[in-house]
């Protein structure tokens, strides 16, 4: 029951976002569009790189669902350490490292260089 209720969970907050980025404001139907606004190929191929992004997620889902959790619920839902640590039933270090390596591994799923270390 527990690991339905976080998934229903994560399920209204995936819709909630998606509702939040189709506002009102930003919806125009096709037939109001003028000639200038209709999207092209150009509009589209700039598109791609999220496209990747969630293939990335889709496959950091399979192979690592936790990280994928944290990941999504760090920059989606906004959440703190702290708050991931205690809907997922972990400790706040355990979803830092978690989100660190689900980026790690979202980067390298993308095929994003390794950033490297910083010079100290």
């Amino acid at each position: 029951p527990i690991a339905l209720a976080h998934r229903i969970l994560e399920s209204a907050v995936v819709d909630f976002y998606r509702r939040r980025a189709r506002t009102a404001d930003r919806e125009v139907s096709y037939g109001e569009l003028t000639y200038a606004d209709v999207p092209t190929a150009d509009d589209l191929l700039l598109l791609r790189g999220h496209d990747r992004l969630d293939r990335a997620l889709a496959e950091l889902e399979q192979r690592a669902p936790l990280q994928a959790t944290c990941v999504r619920l760090r920059y989606l839902a906004e959440l703190d350490f702290t708050d991931i640590g205690t809907r997922l039933d972990i400790t706040p270090n355990a979803a830092r490292a978690n989100v660190h390596l689900g980026l790690k591994n979202l980067n390298r799923l993308i095929g994003l260089p390794d950033p490297g270390k910083g010079k100290s």
